[in-house]
């Protein structure tokens, strides 16, 4: 996968769209849902929405690993991180912590570590070249930890274009019909895909409307 740095930049503003409905990206943002395991509430942060089932500790970690501003704090709280969305307090210490360069630092080194280059890298080994087909794979791994199994879709065929439309097909369907219904509206991500495909815009070049916001590449070269 070889991408232009606007083709890049195009890539995190429509996922930043999609996590904080901002391009730039809300590093600020935190959310109390019901979507970690068996439906439980948990805190999702930051310009990618980690969660505390999954990322948000690792996160942490490595913004202390910095040391922001808001280490010593921070470290009362590290251990008890996947069971505090009922805690006022952390809630309003992550949103503090984003006026903090090293915390918005920090999130950028580690999304892109955690969820871009391992997309990426599966990207290379199923021989995708496209930078849409990035966008749609990147998406996966940012909200659904990757490529997951309980999608039924062959691996990569030889037609890249027509294996990646397939795919959002596929996964359009698998939110849609999701036990968690809270997956249900999140559909638009596909439909942003769909549009893509439909405009021929698989170099990304041109403007792309995620979910209401137009993201114009070259406003980002």
């Amino acid at each position: 996968m070889n991408l232009a740095p606007a083709q890049k930049s195009t890539i995190n503003q429509v996922i930043n769209v999609f996590e904080t409905g901002k391009p730039e990206g809300d590093y600020a943002r935190v959310v109390r849902r019901p979507d970690g395991p068996k439906g439980r509430v948990q805190i999702s942060y930051g310009r990618c929405q980690a969660t505390e089932s999954n990322s948000l500790k690792d996160l942490i970690k490595h913004y202390i690993s910095l040391d922001g501003w808001y280490v010593r704090e921070f470290k009362t709280y590290i251990d008890r991180i996947g069971n505090l969305h009922n805690d006022n307090e952390f809630f309003h210490l992550l949103i503090k912590a984003a006026d903090d360069v090293k915390m918005c630092h920090a999130q950028d080194v580690f999304f892109d570590k955690r969820y871009f280059k391992p997309a990426e890298k599966w990207a290379d080994k199923n021989r995708l070249r496209l930078p849409l087909s990035m966008l749609v794979i990147f998406d996966s791994f940012i909200h659904s930890g990757g490529i997951l199994k309980a999608i039924s879709v062959e691996s990569p065929m030889s037609d890249e274009k027509q294996w990646i439309t397939q795919y959002v097909q596929a996964r359009k369907q698998w939110l849609a019909t999701h036990k968690k219904t809270i997956l249900h509206k999140t559909i638009y991500r596909m439909e942003t895909f769909e549009a893509a495909i439909n405009d021929d815009n698989w170099d990304i070049l041109k403007p792309i409307n995620a979910n209401g916001v137009i993201i114009n590449a070259e406003a980002t070269a």
